[in-house]
């Protein structure tokens, strides 16, 4: 077998990949405007088109979104937490990439507001991992987020109720 000469191969650029990078392009930008509706508790109405038919899987590694399975479930959530802890709700995107070998949108952003009870600010740091599929339909979600650190911010849980806790799971 011979080698191929330089002069055979195509110079760099020369393939064509353009309707390629605008799929992923629209697929990245549908995937902050889901984000942003999902961050901002509109629901899972604002969401749900942005997801695969059947519904989007989610998880957490913490102890306050354990039971929550599914993006609809996730989105209820929020919708129930930002008006009560987030008055004057605001989010700092801190950095949003998107990988195409593994189709995946990694999201990190902090969310802003005032606590209505206590009247002082609360801020929470978090990160997505988001799935897409070929047609840049979320597939799902991890969340990656400190929720003791969250919860004590916001006075709902103790740093004493936190230390037990830790030391129950822990040793």
């Amino acid at each position: 077998m011979q080698a191929a000469k330089l002069s055979e191969t195509p110079p760099i650029g020369a393939l064509d990949h353009s309707s390629d990078k605008l799929v992923i392009r629209k697929a990245f930008e549908e995937c902050k405007t889901f984000l942003y509706y999902l961050d901002s508790g509109k629901g899972y109405d604002a969401c749900e088109s942005y997801c695969v038919d059947g519904g989007a899987k989610f998880e957490c590694q913490c102890e306050t979104l354990a039971d929550v399975k599914t993006v609809k479930d996730y989105a209820a959530w929020m919708a129930e937490l930002v008006p009560q802890a987030f008055h004057g709700f605001t989010r700092n995107v801190l950095s949003v990439s998107y990988c195409d070998e593994s189709n995946t949108v990694a999201y990190v952003a902090t969310l802003r507001g005032i606590h209505p009870g206590k009247g002082k600010e609360l801020q929470s740091d978090y990160a997505y991992l988001v799935q897409l599929n070929d047609d840049g339909k979320v597939e799902s979600i991890r969340k990656i987020w400190n929720d003791f650190f969250a919860l004590q911010q916001a006075g709902w849980v103790k740093e004493t109720e936190m230390r037990k806790e830790a030391e129950e799971h822990y040793g």
